[in-house]
């Protein structure tokens, strides 16, 4: 068994409407943080078989936004959405994402799922990447990756690369 991990951020910029505790998230976006929050990711490959676990530090997630998230990681590690499996931490303090009764179904901030978007392919090529370098015995390596995307501004494609000690090709 081999397997990747990573952590990217989150953390939404001031302004963008939170979730969790009714009426005061309704009124205004955040104008501060306290603490950044992340997605959290569990590449693991197995006798010819992949997962990907994704957790999120928000209050929940939709089958819209799971669904998305998959096809975008999908899209680029030759993933299928079963493979995948994406889970919240349900905190209370975090931004809105998807549509929920208690805001009378208002849109979330469009520009923030599209960052939230990018960092879940971010954190899955990263995870990805890792368990290369750890295949090839580079635990003590950082893992990255470069996302190219398309005309219509969407990932189509990712390249790993790393920074530490170690003297291999990625394949």
């Amino acid at each position: 068994m081999r397997a990747g991990f990573a952590r990217v951020s989150i953390t939404p910029p001031l302004g963008t409407r939170m979730m969790g505790v009714g009426d005061r998230d309704l009124a205004h976006g955040c104008d501060s943080i306290h603490d950044d929050i992340y997605v959290r990711t569990l590449y693991i490959e197995h006798g010819g078989e992949t997962a990907l676990i994704m957790s999120l530090d928000l209050c929940f997630v939709g089958r819209e936004d799971t669904d998305r998230w998959k096809g975008a990681v999908g899209r680029n590690f030759d993933i299928l959405p079963r493979q995948i499996m994406v889970t919240a931490t349900h905190s209370h303090v975090s931004p809105a994402v998807g549509t929920w009764y208690a805001a009378d179904y208002a849109m979330p901030d469009r520009i923030f799922q599209r960052e939230l978007e990018d960092a879940v392919v971010e954190a899955a090529c990263q995870g990805y990447c890792a368990d290369k370098l750890l295949k090839n015995g580079c635990e003590h390596s950082y893992a990255g990756c470069t996302i190219h995307y398309d005309a219509n501004d969407r990932p189509y494609d990712a390249d790993c690369f790393y920074v530490g000690t170690c003297e291999m090709e990625l394949q």
